[in-house]
């Protein structure tokens, strides 16, 4: 095998190695991205359940607190006290509905980030097959210039590209059977120097 056929092999190695380390490399960056968004996620998640909790108890002690004033003055509970406190409950629904919201936007955000990450894997991926590939069309390509013939036939290929198999050799002569393209055809005579 020639220099540079070890050579292209040598090259052909390392760049697939390297393709391969592309994909593994953006495949684990790709789910240490999405393990910390869905931690991110989680974290919304709670600190929606929190709000909601700490509007829920703001809300119950402003009722205790109207009703122990009232209870305090003296005064009957009646119509003031009951628009108060539906005022109260809306304004606690309002919140409990934008806290909602939030955690919903946050959730969705953060899938929208998990969705990129794991599409820029796919294209980090499709990218490293096409260098792959592109080394071992290279790698056979210069293979192929070279003349190597990776099946150990009698193959032969003349600098104008007709394909044969040799018959028999005698010194500087050359007898063969081919036609352009490697199909059985009329014989001819290759003369080396």
């Amino acid at each position: 095998m020639s220099p540079k056929l070890i050579f292209a092999a040598i090259s052909t190695a390392f760049t697939i190695y390297g393709a391969v380390g592309k994909i593994k490399a953006a495949k684990a960056q790709s789910q240490m991205k999405s393990a910390q968004l869905e931690l991110q996620m989680e974290e919304a998640r709670l600190q929606g359940a929190v709000k909601k909790n700490a509007a829920a108890v703001r809300l119950q002690r402003t009722y205790a607190t109207q009703v122990a004033l009232a209870g305090h003055s003296g005064a009957q509970m009646g119509g003031s006290f009951n628009a108060i406190a539906r005022a109260d409950y809306n304004a606690f629904q309002q919140d409990y509905r934008l806290i909602g919201t939030y955690v919903s936007s946050a959730s969705s955000q953060l899938r929208i980030g998990q969705l990129a990450a794991k599409s820029q894997y796919k294209s980090v991926k499709t990218a490293a097959y096409g260098e792959i590939g592109q080394a071992v069309m290279g790698f056979g390509k210069t293979a192929y210039d070279a003349g190597w013939d990776p099946f150990g036939s009698t193959a032969i290929r003349s600098p104008a590209g007709v394909h044969g198999t040799a018959a028999s050799i005698t010194g500087s002569t050359q007898h063969y059977s081919a036609t352009a393209g490697g199909y059985a055809g009329a014989g001819g005579t290759l003369r080396y120097k």
